[in-house]
């Protein structure tokens, strides 16, 4: 059933950011925080990476985290950082996976020589 004013089938943007950025923060088990992000007007995982480490204490302050959830956040930001770099590196359109060492476009102009 869709709520009145809405298409049928559509969901508002942020909650299709809040899916991409849940989803991202699911395979680190820290999921709760989606919303609160997405709130914070980091609602996609790119905003999400583009957050100065300045900024970032004030964030976790106003997410009020579960205690260890503060340092699995920080970490799972890091990680998704060093993933994004690693996939650029080899090449990687944006929006496609990360081809990993030996698939990117390097890999394949040595495959032609």
């Amino acid at each position: 059933m869709s709520r009145p004013g809405s298409r049928p089938g559509s969901r508002p943007a942020s909650a299709r950011a809040m899916t991409e950025l849940g989803l991202a923060l699911e395979h680190y088990g820290l999921q709760q925080y989606a919303r609160a992000l997405s709130e914070l007007g980091y609602d996609t995982v790119p905003s999400l990476l583009r957050i100065p480490a300045r900024r970032w204490d004030a964030i976790m302050e106003g997410l009020r985290p579960l205690p260890g959830h503060s340092v699995r956040l920080t970490n799972a930001v890091e990680e998704l950082r060093a993933l994004r770099i690693v996939h650029e590196a080899f090449g990687g359109a944006p929006g496609e996976k990360a081809a990993g060492p030996g698939h990117g476009a390097r890999a394949q102009q040595q495959e032609q020589h």
